[in-house]
């Protein structure tokens, strides 16, 4: 009697997995909800790496006319403005993983069954990876004792300090004016300092005010932004007196009354307030001590987000997508051996030595 079988070797099996991976990956990756292909998406996705070689993707920035024009009685040549561009780089890189079978009895247990944890396992890892990457961007996390692993394979550059407001994009709350290492060490030291309505609405009104403007992105036909605070953040601005009763308690009922739109953007989110969608994470990091080998552990980095706060870029993997998913037999097959890998790149976007459309929110956060 003939029968079939499909081994690990088969070249099959490594293909299907990596289709399997490609779909689940996104799903565990916090983020993917508010990524997208065009320029309303907080996180843009650039496809151009996955279809050429290449392992940089320079992204250029035309700035907006300023001048007065001309009128009647008035040459118009010899007035032309020159246009302006900016440009930002995009760099991918491999980043992989792999799990193994303890031992031969595991074929007992089911080899269809191993690959499923291994794929359960590899698709949470590369989500939270990613997300871990994607908040160390955006915050400017330059503590020296991440590893480069987690940084997006770009160089973190920190939030944009500047005296002037319209360039500045860092707030530490409870001190007015710019925000820098220096004002967000005395953050670390008071703790009233906490995470609170008026840091959102400073934060708006930078975003307004920001040269060039941090654009909003557009939901059902109105203009929102994004706000990532991390757990702990979460805690403090319930606890806050002045916001009881005045924010979660009108979006509790809000939710309750299906006031909330079903646009991705809302899935997940803690709640609305003044056109800002307000998510939590637990990546986002702490702040970072002057010279950068050490952090302020009782500051947060909350991450205000317009549209193309970052780039994310893929490069096509295994001749077959995002993906790749590689099996070996180990020890003269006694043991399995996965590996999945992507090429992949994050960064925030900076033109012009800005920060494009992200504002960082330090506050005081104690570990609750």
């Amino acid at each position: 009697m003939a029968l079939t079988s499909r081994t690990s070797a088969n070249a099959l099996t490594p293909k299907l997995w990596a289709k399997a991976l490609a779909a689940a990956a996104p799903q565990e990756t916090y983020f993917s909800r508010f990524a997208g292909t065009d320029a309303n998406s907080a996180f843009q996705v650039r496809s151009e790496l996955g279809k050429h070689a290449g392992d940089q993707l320079t992204i250029g920035l035309r700035m907006k006319l300023g001048n007065d024009g001309v009128t009647d009685g008035q040459a118009m040549q010899g007035a032309e403005e020159p246009l302006v561009f900016y440009s930002d780089a995009l760099l991918i890189n491999e980043l992989a993983n792999a799990v193994s079978r303890a031992g031969i009895i595991d074929e007992q247990r089911g080899l269809d069954g191993w690959r499923q944890e291994a794929l359960d396992g590899l698709s949470t890892w590369f989500g939270e990876r990613l997300d871990e990457m994607l908040f160390n961007q955006l915050a400017g996390n330059t503590y020296t004792g991440v590893s480069s692993l987690r940084l997006g394979f770009n160089t973190v550059v920190g939030p944009t300090s500047n005296a002037d407001l319209t360039l500045s994009r860092w707030i530490c709350s409870g001190i007015a004016g710019t925000g820098s290492l220096a004002n967000e060490a005395t953050v670390e030291g008071t703790s009233t300092s906490i995470l609170k309505l008026t840091d959102i609405d400073k934060a708006i009104e930078r975003a307004r005010m920001a040269v060039p403007r941090i654009r909003p992105i557009r939901v059902d036909g109105q203009d929102k932004y994004l706000l990532f605070i991390h757990p702990s953040q979460v805690t403090d601005i319930r606890g806050d007196t002045s916001t009881v009763g005045s924010f979660f308690d009108l979006q509790k009922a809000a939710l309750q009354g299906g006031k909330i739109s079903d646009n991705p953007l809302y899935t997940g989110a803690l709640g609305e307030y003044n056109n800002v969608i307000i998510h939590s994470s637990a990546f986002i990091p702490n702040g970072v001590v002057s010279g950068n080998a050490s952090q302020n552990t009782h500051v947060r980095r909350a991450v205000f987000c317009g549209a193309q706060a970052a780039a994310v870029g893929y490069g096509l993997i295994g001749g077959v997508g995002k993906y790749d998913w590689k099996e070996q037999e180990l020890d003269y097959t006694r043991t399995h051996g996965v590996m999945a890998h992507t090429i992949c790149g994050i960064k925030k976007m900076v033109f012009n030595s800005v920060d494009y459309g992200t504002i960082v929110i330090s506050s005081y956060s104690a570990a609750h």
